[in-house]
């Protein structure tokens, strides 16, 4: 009997518990869902009242880089933040407002260049590490000649991510293309080189292939006034480049809304199925960067091609 009622007792102190930490669950739970709640409304106030003064600018192309910027600082401010955030702009003026905001976004951006170079320091540590087990000296030097650079390019895009074992698939390919010396490379030591070298060279490589471009033709390639309508990638590393199709859906979907037009881009969303509105406007933000940049180089050879004269 009383052996019985030992184990009686002891289930009943076990139940006890679980319910006491089922109950802590479930009052974390809805605190988190309440909380969740509350930052919804504060990120919605934010975004409806950067709308109402028009992201603080009269040019389209302003406005849609600040657009972005305001996405960032709903996906990164923390509640309290975003509390004293909307606090601030409620009772100051457009300018106010402005300043508040921009100096928010100043510092979420020196945030994230922070962990970005502690990210690459870590990514180059991990890189030293993985030198020292592999034989030959090629794989992660940063003195890579500029052919060997562009044949690397050219191999991640040729052997994307998923491919099996695609380091040595990639090296195979830089060997048997003329950069021999190269050991295996890991899948680290490829994401640090495009991480290290692809930002800094992009706009090199690609003056050099305009130019080399003039130098056989003998002709500059003319822009068209209109919003470009060809396939335009990113970086090797973009993982969603956008098709033909897409391209020719936003071109179209920027006609039938322009600038004045209310929910303007979630508009422009929908008629791109699979993107999103932050999506649409950071490829809207890329062809127009694009077109100045090609309508400068144009400039930059004319000019060279005056003074000559």
């Amino acid at each position: 009997q009383q052996r019985q009622a030992e184990l009686e007792a002891a289930r009943l102190a076990k139940e006890k518990e679980e319910e006491e930490v089922r109950q802590q669950a479930l009052v974390a739970k809805k605190e988190k869902e309440i909380q969740k709640k509350a930052i919804k409304k504060e990120r919605q106030k934010l975004r409806t009242t950067c709308k109402n003064w028009n992201y603080f600018s009269d040019n389209e192309a302003d406005c849609v880089k600040m657009m972005e910027e305001v996405e960032k600082l709903c996906d990164r401010l923390e509640l309290a933040s975003l509390q004293c955030l909307n606090e601030a702009l409620t009772s100051t003026t457009r300018e106010g407002g402005k300043a508040a905001v921009v100096k928010q976004i100043e510092e979420i951006n020196e945030q994230i260049r922070r962990e970005k170079e502690e990210a690459e320091a870590r990514m180059r540590q991990a890189t030293k590490s993985s030198e020292k087990s592999t034989t030959g000296g090629g794989g992660g030097s940063k003195n890579w000649p500029e052919d060997d650079l562009q044949l690397l390019i050219k191999a991640v895009n040729l052997f994307p991510a998923g491919t099996n074992s695609r380091g040595f698939c990639i090296t195979n390919h830089m060997v048997a293309q003329g950069a021999p010396g190269f050991s295996c490379l890991s899948d680290m030591v490829i994401t640090w080189a495009m991480h290290e070298f692809y930002p800094h060279q992009k706009d090199d490589i690609n003056k050099k292939a305009f130019d080399k471009f003039k130098k056989e033709h003998g002709v500059v390639p003319q822009m068209d006034s209109a919003a470009p309508s060809e396939r335009f990638e990113g970086s090797p590393l973009d993982s969603s480049p956008w098709t033909t199709e897409e391209q020719k859906l936003l071109e179209q979907a920027l006609k039938t809304y322009p600038v004045n037009t209310p929910e303007r881009w979630e508009k422009i969303a929908a008629a791109v199925p699979g993107r999103s509105k932050k999506d649409c406007m950071k490829r809207y933000k890329e062809l127009v960067e694009m077109v100045k940049a090609k309508k400068a180089a144009q400039e930059q050879v004319m000019n060279a091609t005056k003074v000559k004269k």
